[in-house]
């Protein structure tokens, strides 16, 4: 927590939410493969019932937390936040062995070991070692982003967390939209149907710009709610009020990357791209960037955030242009007949 901010208070309460939270990942990296293997299964409808109820879930025991067991004991309900988000995914994790048990063709089980096992595994390494590359280099310089605003002041990091939740729930039907044109376009390209698999990645480009324009324009829509549900003081006011404007323009970008580098070019194995995309633009602009910006120049609060907002934009061109040269249009498949 002190990477990220140098207020006691936030400290104190961060550290100990993260503490009883840390246990939700134990169950979370299995149940998240589950329902990724079964999306990629043409089963979307199961995992997001799957993923709603849990969030449903969550959502409910978190407001028992806060507004009914411990309404005036902060320390207490931040603690009882962080066990109901473990209990929302231990119901997940059981959702996903009862339906593997009684109804799914994929069963929880330990590797076997032959010809065919090592082959995939090779494959599986090769295409996704540089997926994995990608969210370490992309997670890293987001915790550093955060580390830096957390170092300006308390008033900015709140805005920063409301925001944060805004937007992420504003660009949640463009995560779909990349996740399923990632099963769509893979299925074409396994099946050797080239023009098939383009013509649908030119659909998920254009689905892409517009719900990103959707995502935009549903964050400036529910601004008046926001400020009526969160507690902020005029400071923090005002930097949410011009963060929220950054993020209405962010969405855009956000959802064309997302769906092509992160779901079309990875379907056809260009896994690669992102990784050194993200790292030139992460670690080689922008975070040099937001450091001089925010401790060297001082600039202000919201110009920081719009120079820390910058890598989508710089990405979105970079992205078209590898996406017009059409190198993704690859079948990875293996036949082993």
């Amino acid at each position: 927590m002190r990477l990220f901010t140098n207020d006691a208070e936030l400290i104190r309460f961060g550290s100990r939410f993260l503490q009883m939270n840390s246990f939700s990942y134990l169950v979370m990296g299995i149940s998240q493969m589950y329902l990724s293997v079964i999306r990629s299964m043409e089963n979307a409808k199961l995992s997001a019932w799957i993923s709603s109820l849990c969030l449903i879930l969550n959502i409910f025991f978190n407001a028992i937390c806060i507004f009914i067991l411990f309404p005036s004991r902060p320390e207490l309900a931040i603690s009882a936040v962080a066990l109901a988000t473990v209990l929302g995914r231990i119901v997940e994790l059981a959702c996903c062995v009862i339906h593997s048990i009684t109804k799914g063709s994929i069963r929880f089980r330990l590797p076997v070991r032959d010809g065919i096992q090592r082959n995939l595994l090779k494959d599986f390494l090769k295409y996704t070692l540089p997926v994995q590359g990608n969210y370490m280099v992309w997670g890293g310089a987001l915790t550093a982003t955060a580390a830096i605003i957390g170092h300006v002041n308390s008033d900015l990091v709140a805005a920063n967390s409301i925001a944060s939740v805004v937007k992420n729930l504003a660009v949640v039907l463009c995560g779909g939209i990349a996740t399923g044109g990632s099963v769509l376009v893979g299925k074409y390209l396994g099946q050797g149907e080239i023009e098939k698999a383009k013509h649908a990645g030119n659909k998920m480009c254009f689905y892409a710009l517009i719900f990103g324009v959707i995502a935009g324009c549903t964050i400036l829509f529910i601004k008046p709610l926001v400020y009526s549900i969160v507690n902020l003081n005029p400071t923090a006011q005002s930097y949410l009020d011009g963060i929220l404007y950054i993020s209405a323009y962010y969405c855009i970008a956000k959802s064309f990357n997302s769906t092509t580098i992160a779901g079309i070019f990875t379907a056809g194995g260009d896994s690669k791209f992102g990784f050194w995309c993200d790292t030139v633009v992460m670690w080689l602009i922008i975070l040099p960037l937001s450091y001089l910006c925010a401790f060297v120049w001082q600039v202000s609060p919201i110009f920081l955030y719009i120079v820390i907002s910058l890598d989508e934009m710089i990405k979105l061109p970079i992205a078209f242009i590898r996406y017009r040269q059409f190198k993704w249009l690859n079948n990875i498949t293996r036949n082993f007949a």
